[in-house]
């Protein structure tokens, strides 16, 4: 924010001295009131070429301001609801109530629930595959 404060645009006109249309907007660079090349306000300021020219470009779009990531307030094709993880733990819990060993031993520390170990011919690809069938007899969605 601060630096975006340091930038100006250089001339407004729209035309060059020639009466060609401008290309792009020069900028100005200043400290304390006082005007500086590129160069000098990258190492004033000890950020890279690529940084600034990001800085310049978000403030000719969108003007002074906070910058703001192109992908804020958009969802992700591969979000879960809140719903289907809840869903996948209650199968998890299920299997391990009906295949799972206890521990004997008590549990240490502050855990009060014993583990559940399940056998050690239950691989995660196996219950991967029984979770998908459940889902798809269920006919609800599945979590990949």
């Amino acid at each position: 924010m601060y630096i975006k404060g340091c930038l100006s645009e250089g001339p407004t006109n729209n035309s060059t001295k020639r009466g060609k249309q401008r290309m792009r907007i020069r900028s100005k660079y200043t400290f304390r009131g006082q005007e500086m090349c590129a160069y000098t306000f990258r190492l004033l300021f000890d950020i890279g070429r690529c940084a600034l020219k990001s800085i310049r470009q978000s403030l000719n779009k969108t003007g002074p301001g906070p910058r703001r990531h192109r992908n804020t307030g958009r969802k992700p094709k591969h979000a879960l609801v809140f719903t289907d993880v809840e869903r996948v733990v209650q199968f998890i819990c299920n299997i391990a109530e009906e295949f799972g060993i206890p521990q004997p031993a008590a549990p240490r520390g502050r855990d009060d629930t014993a583990p559940i170990y399940l056998h050690s011919g239950t691989t995660k690809m196996n219950i991967h595959k029984l979770c998908k069938a459940s889902c798809q007899e269920a006919d609800v969605r599945f979590v990949e």
